[in-house]
């Protein structure tokens, strides 16, 4: 278990493992600046989160080679939710109105929804955007996958019906209902390194025939603390920017840069200039840029 209490003015960066293994990452990190202790309440509460999941793979990692569109949460190299992508601002801000401990994780998998997996969140800081829209990235002290995952309809109760009950993004859950859901999960063993191994192959995969492990972001390298460093800038005021582009485009709109990027969710960082926060959304493909 990581203090709490340690100073902000430690070091930010975890090092990744150096080892003969194909998981080269461990998702823990310091509690040091910008990050500041989520308060949780007592007992647990948490949120359901449904995630896009990658078809290239027998285990649900997050959807990695989808077209225009690579996903980077839940980012389990980093036990970090928001932090490198805009996806479910409203879930963010809620935990830390509502002070929830924890995100359980579900996504499809055949004609079934299926549980995955769950932070159990213990820092926060704020995101580019937060001045104009709450924008809040968020870390976690234990993160826990199984393999398989556990069908929805195997879950007990009242897990079952939390879960079972139709909602598209994300839902609140109360204490009793994330205690079930959380205990099942934990009934099996932790296939983080399983996941860990996995999200490398179909990066590599798609580096191969791309040259890019995120083709969106024209990212080479693996999602880690040293890539951390680009988006723990201080929040900066710029407006409001819809997560999603109508045309599937964006534009830069840092002057040195003016480049146009192709991708349905918006992006933190401009994959050409490396800018943070500098995307708008192109409404009109036929208006001069």
């Amino acid at each position: 278990m990581i203090d709490e209490t340690a100073s902000v003015t430690a070091n930010l960066l975890a090092e990744r493992e150096e080892s003969d293994s194909s998981c080269p990452y461990k998702p823990v990190i310091s509690p040091a600046a910008p990050w500041t202790a989520l308060e949780v309440a007592a007992p647990a509460t948490g949120y359901l989160s449904v995630y896009l999941s990658e078809d290239l793979s027998r285990l649900p990692i997050r959807a990695i080679t989808r077209p225009d569109d690579n996903k980077s949460d839940p980012n389990i190299e980093t036990g970090t939710y928001g932090l490198f992508s805009t996806c479910e601002r409203g879930m963010r801000a809620g935990i830390v109105k509502n002070k929830a401990q924890f995100i359980v994780f579900l996504c499809r998998r055949g004609n079934e929804r299926v549980v995955a997996g769950y932070y159990r969140l213990s820092w926060k800081t704020e995101g580019i955007w937060h001045t104009t829209k709450l924008d809040y990235a968020l870390a976690a002290d234990s993160v826990h996958f199984v393999d398989p995952p556990i069908p929805v309809s195997d879950l007990p109760e009242p897990g079952k019906s939390a879960a079972g009950t139709q909602f598209r993004l994300f839902k609140r859950v109360n204490a009793i209902e994330t205690e079930t859901i959380i205990a099942s999960l934990e009934s099996h063993p932790n296939a983080l390194d399983d996941y860990l191994s996995e999200i490398d192959r179909i990066e590599r995969f798609q580096a191969f025939y791309s040259s890019y492990r995120y083709v969106s972001w024209q990212q080479q390298e693996p999602f880690g603390w040293e890539i951390a460093r680009q988006y723990l800038v201080e929040s900066t005021a710029l407006g409001a920017v819809p997560n999603q582009s109508p045309t599937g485009f964006w534009q830069c709109t840092n002057l040195d840069c003016r480049k146009f990027i192709n991708n349905w969710s918006l992006l933190r960082r401009c994959p050409f200039c490396n800018a943070m926060g500098t995307l708008q959304v192109v409404a009109n493909l036929d208006e001069p840029s």
